[in-house]
């Protein structure tokens, strides 16, 4: 090999040496650029009940109205989302067909129960949040459904019906779950493991009762309530057997939060579907039907849930 080709030879190499410098040095930058870029936010879930269905989180910069999402899967436990520094709203909603409807966030504790927004100052800052709160008031829920650009009349319950807010309840429940106490009724083993099983999320009943239903024949579902203060299992009989056949909307049947005494209870009856409210009297220990709404089966299925 004469010494120009050795030349061009060692020059040819040079370059295409350089060129995959280059290229790598862009690939990684870039790569760097993005991580540095970014700050995250690490979500910590705590479910009030051993099974979660699928959820969406929502990361909402409070500056800029801008949100970001990723799918959180069923009974999972801990996400991530990548956001540039700012301050955000993070929650969770459902994102199964199906699934209850109720939103899961990270509150701070006032008379408005107000969202409580994290901050990430610069690139690179990792925050994590825990979402610990399901019962969120309906002026928060409303916040939550403006936020994910769902229009107001969405809401399923009839114009003029009773409102969780409107029967708010602050008594405290203690914090270890009470031995069931069933006043000698010979309940199978099954039974008592069931029931002990739903206090695993805590109250979600009125501050200080745990709301359930056990099964009381084909398609037909009975109200059960576990008074955390005493352990004592009540059945009321006004909700002794509630048809779990719904034509849509089936999760609608029996609804409830932790922060309101109110209960309704949705059911098919003739041709049409009737809504029932109760209300929790803490004083006798009794659910009271306060008033019903009566709708026909297209118009209850017309409404889509939000």
């Amino acid at each position: 090999m004469s010494g120009d080709e050795t030349e061009h030879g060692s020059l040819a190499a040079l370059k295409r040496g350089l060129r995959i410098g280059i290229g790598m040095l862009l690939f990684v930058g870039g790569t760097v650029a993005r991580i540095c870029g970014a700050a995250v936010i690490e979500g910590e879930i705590s479910f009030p009940s051993p099974h979660m269905p699928g959820m969406l989180a929502y990361a909402f910069d409070v500056e800029t109205s801008q949100r970001k999402t990723v799918a959180v899967g069923a009974d999972q436990t801990h996400f991530s989302i990548e956001v540039p520094p700012g301050r955000y709203l993070v929650f969770l909603a459902p994102n199964e067909t199906g699934a209850p409807d109720v939103y899961g966030s990270s509150t701070q504790y006032s008379d408005d129960q107000a969202l409580l927004p994290v901050t990430l100052g610069s690139r690179g800052a990792r925050v994590t949040v825990k979402i610990d709160d399901w019962s969120l008031s309906d002026e928060v829920a409303l916040q939550l459904d403006h936020l994910r650009g769902l229009e107001a009349a969405t809401d399923t319950a009839p114009l003029g019906a009773p409102r969780f807010s409107e029967y708010p309840i602050a008594r405290a429940a203690p914090s270890i779950a009470p031995k069931l106490d069933l006043g000698g009724s010979p309940e199978s083993d099954e039974l008592r493991a069931r029931l002990q099983q739903s206090l695993a999320g805590g109250p979600n009943f009125s501050a200080y009762l745990t709301a359930a239903l056990r099964p009381c024949g084909e398609a037909c579902e009975r109200l059960v309530l576990i008074d955390w203060h005493s352990g004592k299992v009540l059945e009321p009989a006004i909700l002794s057997s509630i048809d779990a056949n719904l034509p849509c909307r089936g999760d609608e049947a029996v609804q409830f939060r932790r922060d309101s005494r109110l209960l309704s209870v949705t059911r098919a009856q003739g041709n049409g579907i009737v809504t029932e409210y109760y209300l929790w009297k803490p004083e006798n220990d009794a659910l009271v039907l306060t008033t019903e709404y009566r709708r026909s089966e297209r118009q209850f299925c017309a409404v889509p849930p939000p």
